[in-house]
């Protein structure tokens, strides 16, 4: 996975072969659908009330890199780095967020430079074996992230994942069975793993041509005024996330054409939903025992109370 490769954009991300027509035909499908369902709403109207959805994480916890000071497992500098560096400030966020957990094993220090460091070291041939030319496969991003983990801190941590297998190819689900590789990321699902206090990173496609990008999610915001289930883009919903590309916070808008419809952003031109959210990552620390314990507690609590009755 690279980075956006046009204007100040840079290009990280591999398509798999023939998506761009794939994701075009998904698109036009969308918009006729759309349609459709534009002409039962204006055949029978409908009363309903807005339901609102906001999470956000601490940005003041996640790593600040920059992709370009992150060098490709081949030498050059990185500027098609992306989906190490996003990881690598995902990391920074746990080891803040879960210093009991963690302590200092995931980016040492906490500064710039130890950020910095983990970003290579994932980049290298040890883990994601980024390029300076085709970024990152998303086969070796989940491998790469989870052998660090795993490495710097042994069973100590949950995953998730989403992307469809059109879009990215296929990612080992016996190795990794808690990847979904049937569908790209919901909104429920990036939701839900923010709400749980998850690191999440995402990957996006533009909707033209085949070079991604990936960032690191620290939030989301989204009234659905007409609670239709669905992320019309006139409700103005958005994702904030920190951007390797230079290090920033940004927010941009999302939005869906229909419903279940992928997650399209106007992240690669400002105002047109112009690329779709493909793969998407989660990591959280397994529950300690205690809690565990706790929750086993309150479950025979509920039989109990269920049996009496």
């Amino acid at each position: 996975m690279g980075c956006p490769p046009r204007g100040a954009h840079g290009g990280c991300v591999k398509a798999v072969p023939g998506n761009e027509a794939r994701r075009s035909e998904r698109y036009v499908g969308q918009i006729n659908r759309s349609v459709l369902a534009l002409l039962a709403a204006c055949a029978w109207p409908v009363t309903s009330h807005a339901t609102v959805y906001t999470v956000q994480l601490n940005n003041a916890q996640l790593g600040t890199v920059k992709q370009g000071d992150v060098p490709a497992s081949n030498g050059p500098s990185g500027g098609n780095s992306c989906a190490p560096t996003a990881t690598a400030n995902a990391f920074a966020y746990l080891q803040n967020q879960y210093a009991g957990t963690y302590g200092s094993t995931l980016v040492a220090g906490g500064t710039y430079s130890d950020i910095q460091a983990t970003a290579t070291s994932l980049a290298s041939s040890n883990f994601m074996s980024t390029t300076s030319s085709n970024g990152t496969n998303p086969p070796a991003w989940v491998s790469g992230e989870v052998n660090y983990l795993e490495a710097a801190a042994p069973g100590k941590t949950s995953y998730g994942g989403m992307g469809s297998s059109v879009d990215i190819g296929g990612i080992n689900t016996t190795t990794y069975p808690w990847f979904n590789n049937n569908s790209d990321p919901t909104f429920a699902f990036l939701f839900s793993a923010l709400q749980n206090g998850d690191g999440v990173e995402l990957a996006m496609f533009p909707l033209i041509d085949g070079i991604g990008h990936v960032v690191t999610l620290t939030g989301l915001n989204w009234n659905d005024a007409n609670s239709n289930g669905i992320i019309d883009f006139s409700e103005g919903a958005t994702m904030t996330l920190v951007d390797p590309l230079d290090g920033t916070v940004k927010t941009n808008h999302i939005g869906q054409l229909v419903a279940n419809g992928n997650l399209q952003t106007d992240y690669y031109h400002a105002g047109i939903d112009s690329g779709v959210i493909v793969m998407a990552l989660s990591e959280v620390p397994v529950p300690e025992p205690a809690s565990l314990a706790v929750f086993g507690l309150a479950a025979v609590a509920i039989l109990v109370r269920r049996r009496r009755r």
